[in-house]
């Protein structure tokens, strides 16, 4: 073994180590979970039912869902907010949207276009020269993932010092620092990478041009006009009076069940303008119908974020058949479906939209898994429709 690979082998064994101390120290929050009771159908409706009989056979501690038709939106909700199945959660209990969070990201800046405030050509070089050709990245390629610049998520070492502190708030400029140095993945505009450091710029972009924090661009811009009362972007919002529902990690990191306080924030600040926000299922749905109804920013501007151009061939995700403007497709069976899915350890969500049949979909569980059950459990909800 020469000098490089017993160094390189050091640091992934070092870094293990690191690992495992993080998550032994969590050990008192490790859970044996068992399924809710099973309510009888025969006293509950046909979508409580339905409820009912997903979150037994998916073993979900809590789930939301909300869908809009015709201008009416309809919500669903079963479980706790806890493993101590004392509370029951509610339409208005938080949970984490994980990337659902780029859909807001990408309309803010489809706003700050109309409002010419930014251009898609614009380069990265005006704000942040210290990536590698950042005269060469533009705010279109940053929303599309074409930029080449690597996933934050990507970093060992940040990820072993959020598993060891649950508490460490990152900043987006920490998290920059340690990228600065890091070569492209490829030549800008080459090809897709899905890296979520490419929304943290574009976040940290936002506040340089609009002089507010993030989450009062967001509240701003898309919150406060939509009557989101119930997104906001933690620990920035203050959100610790508001009934939160925690969440279930299965296996995202393989160190056995783990339950995830919604007070933690290392995972959260890390993922910030790509990830961060909370929400409820309700006020994604209201947030995607608005947005396909033309009620956020103009139909040009949104057929511009339905220009997909990546290339999603190899890409792995499921059922994903193109990525735009923050705004993913979708193909179900014969239809196809536009927004985005999400996950941040302990939450998965997803929120589309069927131009065709005109309908919006959101659901919010408190469970993740890398085999993921989101897309079994939204293709049974579209059945329900």
């Amino acid at each position: 073994m020469d000098k490089k690979q017993a160094i390189a082998h050091s640091s992934i064994f070092l870094i293990c180590c690191l690992l495992l101390l993080g998550f032994a120290g969590c050990a008192s929050k490790k859970t044996a979970f068992t399924p809710v009771d099973i309510i009888q159908a025969d006293k509950v409706g046909q979508h409580d039912a339905m409820i009912a009989s997903m979150i037994n056979r998916y073993q979900l501690p809590a789930i939301q869902i909300a869908y809009t038709q015709s201008g009416k939106l309809t919500e669903l909700h079963g479980g706790h907010d806890s493993f101590e199945r004392i509370i029951p959660i509610s339409a208005d209990h938080l949970l984490h949207a994980g990337s659902g969070t780029k859909l807001f990201t990408a309309t803010v800046a489809m706003i700050l276009l109309e409002q010419n405030k930014i251009t898609l050509e614009d380069t990265l070089s005006q704000w942040y020269p210290k990536f590698p050709n950042s005269d060469r990245i533009t705010i279109r390629m940053l929303l599309n993932h074409t930029s080449g610049i690597e996933n934050n998520f990507s970093d060992i070492w940040m990820l072993a010092l959020s598993a060891m502190d649950a508490n460490r708030k990152w900043s987006p400029d920490e998290i920059f620092d340690r990228l600065y140095h890091k070569p492209l993945q490829f030549e800008p505009g080459e090809r897709f990478a899905y890296a979520s450091t490419n929304y943290l710029l574009l976040g940290a972009i936002f506040e340089k041009i609009t002089g507010l924090s993030l989450n009062l661009v967001y509240k701003h811009y898309l919150f406060d006009p939509l009557g989101m009362a119930h997104t906001y972007l933690p620990p920035f919002d203050d959100v610790t009076h508001i009934p939160r529902a925690g969440g279930l990690d299965i296996d995202y990191v393989p160190f056995g069940k783990r339950y995830m306080s919604p007070d933690e924030t290392a995972w959260k600040t890390l993922s910030w303008a790509a990830g961060g926000c909370v929400s409820t299922a309700k006020d994604m749905a209201r947030f995607i119908d608005a947005l396909f109804s033309y009620n956020i920013v103009k139909k040009q501007s949104l057929e511009q974020m339905l220009q997909f151009d990546a290339d999603m061939s190899e890409d792995p995700r499921q059922f994903v058949t193109g990525y735009g403007l923050g705004v993913a497709r979708y193909q179900f069976g014969k239809e196809q479906w536009y927004g985005h899915r999400g996950a941040l350890m302990g939450w998965e969500s997803i929120t589309l939209y069927n131009q065709k049949y005109e309908t919006g979909v959101a659901i919010i569980i408190s469970k993740t898994k890398k085999k993921s059950d989101m897309f079994l459990i939204f293709s049974e909800v579209v059945d329900q429709l």
